[in-house]
C-alpha cells in the first residue's frame, strides 16, 4: 500500500549507482547493488532511488538505481548528486506489482502539473538560450533531451522553421500584423502579457491612434474613451496587467 506521495528536495549527496540495461529490473538490480555494498561495509542511506531519464514506456528508456553512500568505493560507481526536488512515492509491501506504484506517481505529477524549476511562465520562447548554449545549472545538469523526445520541439520547429527558430528575421517589426489579425495565437508561447509590453514600453511603440490629439484628455476622456466604448476587449489586451498604472490615475477620480 502506498505510505507517501508528495515532493520533497534531496540533499547534495554521494550515490553508489547502476545503469541498467533495457532487459534488467529495476527491484532486482537495486537489491543487488544494495547486497554488494553490505558485503564491502559501506553503510548505506535511504531513500534507495530509480531514476528515470525517459518516459519509462520508450523501448530505450534509460534508467539508473541509486542508493546513498558515506564514502567513494572501490569497484563501484559512485556520483554527487545535485540537490534538486523530485517527486517521490513510498510503499510498504508487496501486495501490488511496482508497475501500479509507477502509475500512481505518474498520476501525481500530471494532476500538479510538475516541471523542471527552468520552465518559467515564459520558457517556451526563452527555452532557445538553453538549447543552444547547453545551459543546464537550473535544471540539475540535465539536458533537454532527458525528458524532450525530438517529436516533442517539432510539434513547433517545423514546416518553414527549417533554421530551428520560431519566427523569420525581422519578425519583431512585423508580428504586429499577425497580432492584430490573430492568424497565430501568441499565447501559446508568451503567457506572460508584461514579455509584450516591456519591449513597446522600453521602445516607446504605441498604436497609432494613442498618438493622436485628444488621445486621453480629463474631462470626457478623450478619443480612448470611445475607443474603449466600442472595443474594451483591446484596451484590455495590453492594459490589464498594467492598469494600475495607467488607469487608475484619472479613473479613480
Amino acid at each position: 500500500m502506498i505510505d507517501k506521495i508528495g515532493l520533497k528536495t534531496t540533499l547534495r549527496e554521494l550515490v553508489a549507482y547502476k545503469i541498467l540495461e533495457p532487459n534488467e529490473n529495476e527491484v532486482i538490480e537495486c537489491a543487488r547493488l544494495s547486497g554488494e555494498l553490505h558485503k564491502r561495509g559501506i553503510r548505506s542511506g535511504d531513500p534507495n532511488m530509480i531514476l528515470y531519464y525517459d518516459p519509462k514506456d520508450d523501448p530505450g528508456c534509460r534508467r539508473e538505481v541509486l542508493i546513498p553512500v558515506d564514502k567513494e568505493i572501490k569497484g563501484i560507481k559512485t556520483k554527487m548528486m545535485p540537490e534538486m526536488k523530485v517527486a517521490f512515492i513510498v510503499f510498504i509491501g508487496t501486495d501490488k506489482p511496482m508497475e501500479y506504484y509507477y502509475e500512481e506517481l505518474y498520476k501525481y505529477i500530471d494532476s500538479e502539473d510538475l516541471k523542471p524549476a527552468s520552465h518559467t511562465i515564459n520558457f517556451a520562447h526563452s527555452h532557445a538560450d538553453f538549447a543552444k548554449n547547453g545551459v543546464d545549472e537550473m535544471s540539475s545538469g540535465m539536458s533537454c533531451n532527458d525528458c524532450h523526445q525530438q517529436s516533442f520541439c517539432q510539434e513547433c520547429h517545423e514546416g518553414e522553421n527549417l533554421d530551428e527558430t520560431t519566427h523569420p528575421l525581422n519578425y519583431a517589426f512585423t508580428h504586429a500584423l499577425e497580432a492584430q489579425s490573430k492568424e497565430k495565437d501568441c499565447n501559446v508561447c508568451h503567457q506572460d502579457q508584461q514579455f509584450c509590453n516591456a519591449c513597446h514600453r522600453d521602445y516607446q511603440i504605441y498604436p497609432h491612434n494613442h498618438q493622436q490629439s485628444g488621445w486621453a484628455i480629463a474631462v470626457g476622456g478623450g478619443l480612448h474613451a470611445v475607443e474603449a466604448s466600442n472595443d474594451l476587449e483591446s484596451c484590455i489586451s495590453c492594459h490589464e496587467v498594467n492598469a494600475e498604472e495607467i488607469c487608475q490615475p484619472c479613473h479613480q477620480q
